[in-house]
């Protein structure tokens, strides 16, 4: 919900997001951080060692409890050479004393990844006003 142009760094992209969409009930974060029109996102996408996913993952849990919820929901696959890292920097100098930044960490699982179409599936959880994709009784000629 914002202008996003993305690069390359060697073997990271990055993601870099500005003029992101202030709605009535959006936040930065899961904690429900307020954003400003100055919000300014940077992310850095990287493939890394499966050691180190699992080990980034482990350091979560043990303060924040299981990615995924109890042992077993998600079974990792233990064949798979890599995970995906994600860095986030957040940067509201409207809100923030500072810039902050925040790590998200993947592993491939055992488990099917559902397609999901979600303009077509848009269910508008947070009453946020979304209009959900026109669709005709017929098809054009």
């Amino acid at each position: 919900m914002g202008h996003s142009i993305a690069h390359y760094e060697d073997d990271t992209l990055v993601v870099d997001t500005v003029g992101i969409k202030l709605l009535p009930h959006t936040v930065a974060d899961r904690f429900g951080m307020p954003q400003s029109e100055a919000m300014h996102v940077v992310e850095r996408f990287q493939l890394i060692d499966a050691h180190e996913a699992r080990a980034a993952q482990e350091r979560h849990e043990h303060p924040s409890g299981r990615t995924g919820g109890k042992v077993g929901n998600w079974p990792f696959d233990p064949g798979h050479k890599k995970g995906l890292q994600i860095q986030v920097t957040v940067d509201d100098p409207n809100i923030y004393t500072t810039q902050w930044t925040g790590n998200l960490t993947y592993r491939r699982t055992l488990l099917g990844w559902a397609e999901r179409i979600c303009a077509e599936n848009n269910s508008d959880v947070l009453h946020q006003g979304f209009e959900h994709v026109p669709t005709a009784e017929k098809p054009d000629s």
